[in-house]
């Protein structure tokens, strides 16, 4: 195993690493690469919850992103799954969470060229 310590600046260059970063439209698909099944709530607030699938999810632009796969039985899970993008508002807490849930029209466009 390697570990690579994190740098303050971009490799090659003087500039610092988060002075390069800028916000770029994406299109809110990607496909699931790791996950895992959460079935015992840690939290009491939790438990009507699990089961429910934490993911890291890669958009089809290359970013990471990790996030709550909904609207979909954990089971029904895979590697390669394509999700889409779906945004919650919680009130409570002002404030909106990007999960992801199955993308239909992926899954059905595959299914049809098979």
């Amino acid at each position: 195993m390697a570990w690579i310590k994190p740098a303050p600046y971009t490799k090659g260059t003087l500039r610092p690493f988060f002075g390069s970063l800028s916000w770029t439209a994406a299109s809110g698909r990607g496909k699931i690469v790791a996950f895992n099944i959460t079935k015992t709530a840690l939290r009491s607030a939790f438990k009507d919850d699990v089961p429910y699938v934490y993911a890291l999810i890669q958009l089809e632009e290359g970013p990471i992103i990790s996030s709550n796969i909904i609207h979909c039985d954990a089971s029904a899970v895979y590697i390669d799954m394509p999700v889409s993008i779906v945004f919650w508002n919680i009130d409570d807490l002002n404030c909106t969470i990007p999960y992801f849930e199955p993308d239909l029209t992926a899954v059905q466009n595959v299914q049809s060229s098979v």
